[in-house]
């Protein structure tokens, strides 16, 4: 979690040297003038200064120990930090090592002018690193001269000439595509697909990043652990639970934490693992002293096995990993297959590693797995190949990033950079092996873009580099996480993000997604999908990756990956953009939260080539809830996997006994919701499923819900189909004209709703509902009108007078006589295009407040409300017409309703009546994925 070196054991003392200056001592960096250059050194002696404390600065005192101090001053215009607030100045280190082994050159930066001995009294901009070259950025920028100084230490120098260049880098001419990750992607027949599963009853939002994740293909469970206060949970999917339910459904959560990973400081990076055999899950969280506390379990967290080990410690990116010994290595224990690993920084040296051939509770002596010489500071997750050798992906050896390798089961080490890398971006990278052995390495690059290297040799050699975003556009990335399956399958998942910039930065504008990349020719090609399309996992607002308490370093650093049994992908993550934030991500701060969450894939090719399903197919079942009052019931579901052809409609069908035979009530297109208003509140209980369609046809029925009649729903504004303004009884309208005796003229009931929006952009939806519009008469209308808070008299109507029906929001006329009672229009006006009809006889107006006499602001009131449905005669445009049937009978105005805040009034969770329904416990309605508001689907405008 904490970037940190350890001085080496021994350190040779150099001669007295002087200190240097640079070459300028000074420069200016304005808007016009270009790149700063200078020159340091050649330094002969080392300063490995600080020790221990690295806030405190290097000591530079003369003649010894040696740095050197160059004194910038950055200049801006005034008013040009507000204009360009994702600008920043970026100061690169770099050197040609002369010497047997690579050297190490420290970069400091200090807001103020600072002395060539003291290290300065503000924290600086940055502190020592391992890389080559060391990158700094200096964020937020001000207006006017500001002055800092910049330090270069040698910590191990082999006498190189040091050269730094400063340069302002602007991020706002980097232009981004508006919709960039805010709609899910087209249906793909075999493209990989993914559902996010999301804690309920826990401290979803405790979590605070560096997930780790594993499964037990034994028992079909997922183990889930990030950092906070070092929880471990296991998840049950909906198909494995108890009572199964469809696979869209929600994950069941338990707390399964050991003591281990909970109990009293010091806490380190969180980790957790599954063998992939035995199915025993390890996970630690806590160092005592010297050892390290963890605990491992085979039953999935119903009991733990406390342990310690003597000797195994480290506080930075530990990591457990376990797989095959090598052929040629005999078997040292006769009951564990499978070698166990734990790495970790701070050990002895610069890294090290353990293994243990007993499954976890005992170890052996640490060996070094690589020392700086080529490899030096933060490592990513072991892995271990079916042919024994044992990975560990670190972020910078050389000027690149590479890897420590064994092939002896962890006795010895070697340690490589993989070829034309960059380091510097601040991210662990992360090996997948597939059956055959072949590595694929992902990897952040230095430039910020998510990256994947093949090597089918042990790293001998590497090919196929590949960008993993440049299809969806993504510029910048984090956190790589990969995992490997069948031969030449594997997959890599990052966060990324479209924009260029400062990420780091709390001012940088772009939002993060979370991608997964899989390959099925052993990494030729790729195929990358949004695994979070509409929901970022980051919003506006950066992420931080330098240590310390900044706030967008909400994630921390790094999430993990594996595979279920059935080669579906599992990614455990962290989702820091949640309520406000995802729902309008350009629009609201973001949240800077941690809410655990897993993403799963659902279809297209897996990890394991016998368990791919043809495509395009069927659609599978939805995940159906719903609520039922006397006037209505309510549905909601979550979508299936679409089986690689988009759904074009869901199919809704009731029983009134639970071994009836469903009935197909209506359709309910591509939305996630259907309002059942033909529903007889005589009848104590509907039986509802419904059904997904896709060009391959109906799929399977959902889980089935049973619904009551609950009196004590109460009706409500924000909540579809709204509150209820009149009810008439059936039978009542005219049938004095010619061909208007249809029950398409006997209005029934009238609601109202204010739903929820993403948008801010305040919508009302009116319902009408008459006995049936099967059979819609030629010259007729529909209307509701009122007095709108602008004091005008307003309305929306549905009209066949052209044929069809069509919607429009209108300005209520008068007739000769002076009525103002809803039937005459004045002028048309727009309405929402989701406005419609159904053949079981509802009328949906949906309208924007602001097209009908309202800013749309919480408290506005519209009154005097009536509706009627009527018959139009005479010559055209005579505007002759008598009302059928009206709510009230004499059409005298009455009733209001006050606009809310949006957001303000959430819909309850949908959850249904009875234990049929009850299943779902409240995991429907996590994170905000299925509310009743949703039920008409309004559409997300465009941004």
């Amino acid at each position: 979690m904490f970037q940190s070196r350890i001085p080496a054991l021994c350190v040779v003392l150099a001669l007295t040297a002087p200190a240097f200056a640079a070459t300028p001592e000074t420069g200016v960096l304005t808007p016009a003038s270009g790149p700063i250059v200078f020159t340091s050194g050649p330094f002969l002696s080392a300063n490995p200064t600080p020790v221990p404390l690295l806030d405190s600065g290097p000591t530079c005192d003369d003649p010894a120990p040696a740095c050197d101090s160059f004194e910038l001053t950055v200049s801006l215009p005034a008013g040009y930090a507000a204009a360009h607030n994702a600008d920043f100045v970026k100061v690169t280190t770099a050197w040609t090592d002369t010497g047997a082994g690579a050297s190490d050159y420290d970069l400091w930066i200090y807001k103020g002018a600072v002395t060539a001995t003291d290290g300065g009294d503000t924290p600086p901009y940055r502190g020592p690193g391992t890389t080559n070259p060391e990158i700094a950025q200096i964020v937020p920028l001000s207006d006017g001269d500001n002055v800092y100084t910049i330090k270069i230490v040698p910590y191990t120098p082999s006498g190189e000439i040091v050269t730094t260049t400063i340069e302002l880098v602007g991020a706002d001419s980097i232009a981004t595509d508006p919709s960039f990750g805010l709609a899910p992607p087209p249906a793909v027949a075999g493209a990989p697909r993914y559902q996010n599963f999301v804690p309920t009853g826990v401290t979803a939002e405790a979590s605070n990043g560096e997930c780790n994740i594993g499964f037990n293909p034994n028992t079909f469970r997922i183990m889930f652990m990030c950092f906070g206060n070092g929880s471990v949970y296991r998840l049950t999917a909906p198909e494995n639970r108890d009572e199964p339910l469809p696979e869209a459904c929600q994950a069941q959560w338990e707390d399964v934490t050991p003591l281990a990973t909970s109990g009293p400081q010091p806490v380190a990076d969180p980790i957790l693992f599954t063998d992939r055999v035995s199915g025993r899950t390890w996970a630690s969280n806590l160092t005592v002293g010297p050892n390290v506390s963890y605990a491992f379990t085979d039953d999935d967290g119903a009991s733990w096995v406390e342990a310690g080990a003597g000797g195994l410690a480290g506080a930075d990116h530990q990591t457990i990993g376990s797989g095959p010994y090598p052929a040629d290595f005999a078997l040292p224990h006769p009951l564990h297959d499978n070698a166990v690993y734990f790495c970790s920084q701070a050990l002895i040296g610069p890294a090290g590693c353990v293994r243990s051939d007993d499954g976890g509770v005992t170890w052996g002596a640490p060996t070094l797995a690589y020392d700086g010489s080529v490899c030096g500071g933060l490592h990513g997750h072991v892995r271990v190949a079916n042919d024994g050798t044992v990975w560990l992906p670190v972020a910078t050896c050389d000027t690149g990033t590479g890897y420590a390798i064994s092939t002896d089961a962890g006795d010895t080490w070697s340690d490589h950079m993989v070829p034309d890398t960059l380091a510097g971006s601040g991210s662990d990278p992360s090996i997948a092996l597939d059956d055959d052995n072949t590595a694929y390495f992902c990897y952040i690059n230095g430039d910020g873009h998510a990256r994947v290297a093949v090597s089918r040799d042990r790293g001998q050699t590497w090919t196929d580099d590949t960008d993993l975003g440049a299809a969806h556009g993504v510029i910048n990335a984090t956190f790589p996480e990969a995992w490997g399956g069948s031969s030449g399958r594997a997959a890599c998942g990052f966060l990324g993000t479209d924009r260029q910039g400062n990420i780091e930065s709390l001012d940088f504008p772009g939002l993060w997604y979370l991608f997964m990349a899989h390959t099925y020719d052993g990494g030729k090609t790729w195929t990358t999908v949004n695994a979070t399309p509409n929901d970022p996992v980051q919003g506006i607002g950066g992420i931080w990756h330098s240590g310390g308490g900044n706030p967008n370093r909400n994630l921390l650093d790094f999430n993990e990956v594996t595979e279920d049994h059935l080669g579906r992908v599992l990614f455990g993550y962290d989702d820091g953009c949640v309520r406000d934030c995802a729902k309008a991500p350009l629009d609201n701060p973001q949240s800077f939260t941690a809410v655990m969450k897993v993403a799963r894939q659902t279809g297209g090719k897996t990890l394991r080539a016998e368990h791919d399903q043809p495509e395009p197919r069927q659609p599978s079942n939805a995940c159906l809830a719903g609520q039922r009052n006397q006037r209505a019931a309510a549905l909601t579901w979550l979508a299936p996997d679409h089986g690689g052809a988009e759904i074009v409609n869901y199919k809704v069908y009731r029983s009134a006994t639970p071994d009836g035979t469903p009935v197909f009530v209506g359709d309910a297109g591509a939305k996630l919701g259907y309002v059942d208003q033909g529903t007889d509140p005589n009848v104590e209980t509907y039986y509802y499923t419904v059904t997904a369609v896709n060009a391959q046809g109906e799929g399977v029925a959902s889980n089935r819900v049973a619904l009551p009649v609950v009196e004590t729903i109460d009706e409500s504004l924000c909540v579809l189909p709204g509150l209820g303004l009149f009810t008439d009884p059936s039978g009542d309208y005219d049938t004095g004209l010619t061909g208007a005796g249809l029950p398409a003229h006997d209005l029934l009931l009238l609601q109202v709703a204010q739903p929820e929006v993403s948008d801010g952009v305040t919508t009302l939806v009116f319902s009408l509902k008459t006995a049936s519009l099967s059979a819609l008469p030629p010259n007729a209308a529909w209307y509701v009108s009122f007095k709108a808070p602008d004091g005008v008299m307003r309305g929306v109507r549905m009209s066949t007078d052209q044929g069809t029906a069509r919607f429009f929001s209108y300005l209520v006329g008068e007739s000769s006589g002076g009525l103002t009672d809803g039937r005459f229009v004045k002028a048309e006006g727009p309405i929402e295009a989701e406005s419609h009809y159904s053949a079981d006889g509802i009328i949906t107006f949906v309208v924007k407040a602001s097209d009908i006499g309202s800013s749309g602001a919480a408290g506005e009131v519209f009154s005097d409300f009536n509706a009627g449905s009527v018959q139009l005669y005479g010559a055209a445009g005579s505007g002759a017409a008598d009302v059928m049937d009206g709510m009230p009978n004499d059409l005298v105005r009455q009733g209001r309703i006050t606009l809310s805040a949006n957001g303000q009034c959430a819909a309850p969770v949908p959850s249904g009546g009875t234990a049929d329904a009850g299943r779902f416990g409240g995991a429907l309605g996590a994170g905000g994925l299925l509310t009743l508001l949703g039920l008409l689907a309004l559409r997300r405008r465009a941004r």
